[in-house]
């Protein structure tokens, strides 16, 4: 009896999150035909004991440990995928890569470089170590192209099983809607157009602003708060100004009409979706006192940017693609 050739298999490591990219990924890859061994790590409590270890990432010395086992549990693999990859650190990943017998490749949502405390966990050093680095955005693969071996780009998308069009939509109909968590730019953004009567899904937000403020949303509620507004408004933090970021697809997968400042990649990935691009946050006041565009999002669209479709990317760049089952 002659055995059937078992699917490529990828060693996905990543962050412990419910809705997380991490499990976007999974359920991409098996669409794709792969066999998907999931390595969680996280989440870190109490908060403290992550701020020490990006800090001091010399101390995951027993996360590292741990998540060597596991891979050497997991078998030969045909890619391991490291999300972000806080903690990991040279060695292990060369460790990975010889005992899979598999490239390790980063796909990193957030600017390695970036200031932000997660990012301070030993991630930009670890650069160099990776076969491939992914990122989203061509001004942060340029600032990347001097320390990594390879960068490639692949812009965000959306998971259809967490992004679609809302079955209830009484969450936030008609309103104007804001979700993400609180910084200053943003509480200053909402406050100049406290008097369209926003109202913002988020953590972290203080009390007594002049717009109503909910918890951050997740599941069918986010998709409620996206797809049932008005408006969907999209802000870019300082590493999105000059690119895009995951709102900006899974806004238009939950039927939402999206207001954003106009970027070379918001201009080429909403292309038939209903938004409205200006040029700054400045320009939101004038926008909301007119009417939503009515439109819905064109044939197509959906499935070009769906995480599936990314993967097929990154496979298509790895040269994995006739080994993908299909991918």
């Amino acid at each position: 009896m002659v055995s059937q050739p078992r699917a490529p298999r990828v060693v996905l490591v990543g962050e412990r999150a419910p809705n997380g990219i991490t499990g976007s990924f999974a359920r991409a890859f098996r669409s794709c035909g792969w066999e998907v061994v999931e390595l969680r790590w996280g989440p870190w409590r109490p908060g403290a004991l992550a701020v020490a270890l990006f800090r001091a990432p010399s101390l995951a010395g027993g996360f590292r440990r741990q998540l060597r086992r596991r891979v050497a549990a997991a078998g030969a693999a045909e890619l391991v995928l490291v999300v972000k990859g806080p903690f990991l650190d040279a060695r292990t990943i060369d460790w990975m890569r010889t005992r899979t017998g598999a490239p390790v490749v980063c796909w990193n949502p957030d600017d390695p470089l970036g200031p932000a405390l997660s990012n301070q966990g030993g991630i930009a050093r670890a650069v160099p170590a990776y076969d491939t680095y992914v990122v989203w955005a061509d001004d942060v693969a340029e600032r990347l192209a001097a320390r990594a071996a390879r960068v490639e780009v692949i812009p965000f998308g959306f998971d259809p099983w967490l992004h679609h069009p809302p079955r209830d939509r009484s969450a936030a109909e008609g309103r104007v809607v804001f979700v993400g968590a609180w910084d200053p730019e943003r509480e200053a953004v909402m406050r100049s157009i406290a008097h369209h009567a926003p109202v913002v899904f988020g953590d972290g937000w203080p009390s007594g602003l002049p717009f109503e403020t909910r918890p951050a949303a997740f599941g069918e509620d986010l998709c409620a708060a996206l797809g049932g507004a008005a408006w969907s408004i999209n802000l870019l933090r300082p590493q999105n100004r000059r690119s895009h970021n995951m709102r900006s697809f899974e806004i238009p997968a939950c039927g939402g009409v999206q207001l954003a400042v106009r970027t070379a990649d918001h201009e080429r990935h909403l292309a038939g979706t209903p938004c409205v691009l200006v040029e700054s946050e400045e320009d939101f006041d004038g926008v909301l006192k007119g009417e939503p565009p009515v439109g819905v999002v064109q044939p197509g669209w959906l499935e070009a940017n769906r995480y599936e479709a990314r993967i097929r990317q990154l496979l298509r760049a790895l040269g994995l693609e006739q080994g993908g089952g299909g991918a």
